[in-house]
């Protein structure tokens, strides 16, 4: 068997971590946020993980912390690696 790059989305409840709060991972995250490093969360503690958005890079700026400098940014560096449907998934961080 062969593995191959790319996204996958897993099914589990839920985490109970609202945007800018700790995290270990993207199950400790609420329904469409992701765990990220602190670096693209504002109000992120620098030794550890934060909860933020998914977007659209087609949409208007809708990320929390805009005030701050926050916006879309590619989940894909290169479009041409992103699975089919996924070419504008994007996440909220600092550029």
């Amino acid at each position: 068997m062969v593995a191959t790059p790319g996204f996958v989305c897993l099914s589990w409840g839920p985490g109970p971590n609202a945007y800018g709060e700790a995290c270990g991972s993207t199950s400790d995250c609420q329904s469409g946020l992701v765990c990220l490093i602190p670096e693209h969360v504002p109000t992120c503690a620098p030794d550890e993980g934060c909860c933020t958005a998914w977007c659209d890079l087609t949409a208007p700026n809708t990320c929390p912390d805009t005030a701050a400098g926050q916006e879309c940014l590619p989940w894909y560096q290169d479009p041409a690696d992103a699975p089919e449907g996924l070419e504008n998934l994007g996440f909220c961080g600092m550029p």
